[in-house]
């Protein structure tokens, strides 16, 4: 059977799309949950091909990287016919971003063990070392404080007692929860690392915030 393998040409599509980017959902965003993606589809007997190309083109007809002015699946469309991929894999791609936009409210007929992966990946993504990174970028994209002992962390229904919140509280708030929220056994075992890596990461955080020695 003929292994289908991605044109480097659409990895240099997707790059430009996300050339001027600054929300954190940036091209090497898009690789990082590529790479991770194609190794759970690995491990989870997915097939890697659907699960690679659902991964690339999850963010990119995301509104911040069209100004609003697209809808659909309309870039995502563009550049798999572009690249002549076949219909049963672009449907199943369909699939893929629809489970990404709506999530934990997405419809579940549409779910898929690739799908789960690029979930999964994305998840992933958000916690760990790169989680870390990334939450005190866009905090500080948000002009958020690193942390404030008087301010707690959001709430479930979004509230606190103010309109703000810190960069710790972030943790708090989402990604010490994206633990529970993985699929896939492979993933759940990664997410499993990163949680306690996070958790020790905090415990640090607080001993140097107290003047500990």
């Amino acid at each position: 059977m003929e292994t289908k393998t991605i044109p480097d040409e659409l990895f240099e599509d997707v790059r430009s799309v996300f050339k001027a980017d600054s929300t954190g959902h940036d091209y090497y965003h898009t690789l990082r949950v590529y790479r991770t993606a194609v190794n759970l589809a690995l491990l989870e007997n997915a097939d890697p091909y659907v699960t690679g190309l659902g991964a690339l083109l999850h963010d990119v007809d995301d509104f911040k990287q069209s100004n609003g002015q697209l809808t659909g699946f309309d870039r995502a469309s563009l550049i798999m016919g572009r690249y002549g991929i076949d219909q049963p894999s672009r449907e199943h791609v369909k699939k893929i971003i629809q489970m990404v936009v709506l999530d934990e409210s997405r419809d579940h007929s549409l779910d898929t063990i690739e799908g789960w992966c690029v979930l999964d990946a994305i998840r992933l993504d958000e916690s760990g070392a790169i989680g870390i990174a990334r939450a005190f970028a866009l905090g500080g994209r948000a002009d958020r404080a690193i942390y404030d002992p008087l301010l707690k962390p959001r709430t479930r229904n979004g509230t606190n007692g103010s309109n703000s919140t810190t960069s710790v509280n972030y943790f708090y708030e989402k990604l010490l929860k994206l633990e529970g929220k993985m699929t896939t056994p492979s993933g759940k075992r990664i997410a499993s690392h990163r949680h306690t890596f996070l958790e020790q990461y905090l415990e640090e955080f607080f001993a140097e915030w107290s003047g500990e020695l």
